[in-house]
């Protein structure tokens, strides 16, 4: 039929200025959130909508501010904030 059709939406999940990242191998989409006042990575399940987990990052200085996150090599996820780079490393 040739057209889109929403799959899931989460109302309850904050992304208020970050370009989200779509990995294919995990089938996770990050974002960068926020939850009480905090700065957070969120990780959603691609298919179903699903938490799969977050990180608190910390507090404003960590506003990524309209920029997209990236994942290097090694699993890192990195991204630009007001006072410079964010990495975030895999445990």
């Amino acid at each position: 039929t040739r057209e889109l059709v929403s799959a899931w939406a989460r109302p309850d999940v904050s992304s208020p200025n970050s370009v989200p990242l779509v990995s294919r191998n995990s089938g996770l989409v990050y974002i960068l959130g926020a939850r009480d006042n905090r700065w957070t990575l969120e990780a959603l399940d691609w298919t179903t909508g699903e938490d799969r987990f977050h990180y608190v990052i910390g507090d404003q200085r960590y506003n990524g501010m309209g920029s997209g996150i990236q994942m290097d090599e090694a699993g890192r996820i990195n991204y630009g904030a007001q006072w410079g780079r964010v990495r975030l490393n895999p445990e």
